[in-house]
């Protein structure tokens, strides 16, 4: 792809072989621009002065020590091109060592925006027009070390519309001093990004915590939440939510007799329920006997619908930490579930010439995902189920069903973000 401009900041380099270099380049390619800053600025106001010598309308943001792919700046005028709408788009990427060899490729799933306030899952590559950078006021001198993360949350806090190129577009190099190695090698970029986050949520009942894993952030309240308790047995689900639906709580929690939640699970239930633009938050549902997931929301491929993450350890953290920080899902279970009472209310009417649990919990959450709102498996709250094993796959039972999830909602099926365990039958990238 040829129409780019490379705009290069020198922040007051002490070797001058780099500036010898770069003078070439921009003397013998016309595309190639550079500014040499007279004093150091660090990453963000080396940025800033990078940005000011760009003519171009889409913004990408490309480290010093890493690689692009060669069709990557193609890709994103495509996508951007074939959806005017969108304002923000970002792709897979491998992580490479120092001798340029893949040692991963992180593949990601689509804009997940409970995903994105729990963990910076977005990384590289991320393009977004100028017009949305300037809206939101471009980067924050006060967020150094963070700045992207800070960045794309107020673009997403601005409504922008944000898209996943299902394609890895670049290669991050991991060596000893970067986050692609570890990412506690920058702490004050964590701590930068728990700033960001804070500023978020400033107006909810909810403040931003770090969890044991670097990154990683959760919530907690900083009152006691109200909400309503609703206890169900098998084959009352449906009858339970309409009795919540009615509840005067902001919020109401239903759970199964064969559940027992962790400690803390219910406060950090009420906490990611309180996030912005959150519908239906579901614990990681595991089972006591063998500490193996049970449930981590639902996708479907066909007829059948997956359990997302079965069968893995409660221990490890899931592709791209999903199992630690949460994400977005198809749908969620109903059995360790927060919802919103009044999102629930709206969404119930959806559901009435549905026959069978599991469809009853999709149209649910599919109904509240088309009023704008996320519906989520919050990976740091978790509950035990006592009764057997779940399967990991079922079919849909009465198969009608699904012909009738189909009518209601006729696009669901694309709607899916990847998933490890679809990926590995299906081959999907996304």
């Amino acid at each position: 792809y040829a129409h780019f401009e490379l705009c290069v900041a020198d922040d007051s380099s002490a070797n001058p072989r780099i500036r010898e270099i770069l003078e070439k380049y921009e003397r013998t390619n016309k595309r190639v621009r550079c500014i040499f800053r007279g004093e150091r600025g660090h990453i963000v106001e080396a940025t800033r002065s990078a940005i000011q010598l760009s003519s171009g309308q889409v913004l990408c943001l490309f480290d010093h020590d890493d690689l692009l792919i060669e069709n990557a700046l193609f890709e994103v005028a495509r996508e951007l091109s074939q959806q005017p709408s969108l304002d923000v788009v970002y792709s897979d990427e491998y992580i490479i060592n120092s001798q340029e060899k893949v040692r991963e490729l992180a593949r990601k799933p689509a804009w997940s925006p409970f995903y994105f306030y729990h963990y910076m899952y977005i990384g590289h590559l991320v393009a977004f027009r100028r017009e949305i950078f300037d809206k939101v006021g471009g980067l924050s001198s006060i967020a150094v070390g963070s700045q992207d993360y800070d960045l794309l949350l107020r673009m997403a806090q601005a409504g922008a519309a944000i898209f996943h190129i299902p394609k890895p577009l670049y290669c991050w190099r991991a060596h000893g001093g970067s986050a692609a190695s570890h990412p506690a090698q920058k702490g004050y970029a964590l701590e930068a990004a728990k700033r960001s986050l804070q500023t978020i949520v400033a107006s909810r009942a909810i403040s931003v915590s770090e969890s044991v894993y670097p990154g990683v952030y959760r919530y907690v309240p900083k009152k006691t939440l109200e909400y309503e308790i609703f206890r169900f047995q098998e084959g009352e689900f449906a009858h339970t939510l309409r009795l919540a639906s009615e509840s005067s709580a902001p919020f109401v929690i239903l759970q199964h007799e064969q559940i027992v939640f962790d400690p803390f699970a219910l406060r950090r239930l009420g906490a990611d329920i309180s996030l912005p633009r959150v519908g239906i938050v579901s614990c990681v549902l595991y089972s006591a006997v063998s500490k193996k997931v049970l449930e981590a929301g639902y996708s479907v491929r066909g007829n059948e619908i997956f359990r997302n993450f079965s069968n893995t350890s409660i221990y490890e953290a899931g592709k791209g930490m999903r199992l630690w920080s949460g994400y977005d899902v198809l749908a969620t279970s109903g059995k360790a579930t927060a919802f919103s009472t009044r999102l629930l209310k709206e969404a119930l009417e959806c559901s009435v010439a549905l026959e069978s649990e599991r469809a009853i919990e999709l149209a649910i959450s599919l109904q509240v995902r088309k009023l704008g709102y996320s519906a989520a498996c919050s990976g740091l709250a978790r509950a035990k189920w006592s009764g057997g094993d779940l399967p990991g796959i079922e079919c849909f039972s009465p198969e009608a069903d699904y012909h009738k999830l189909l009518e209601l909602f006729p696009s669901f099926r694309a709607l899916d973000s990847y998933h490890p365990p679809l990926q590995k039958r299906f081959g999907f990238q996304s």
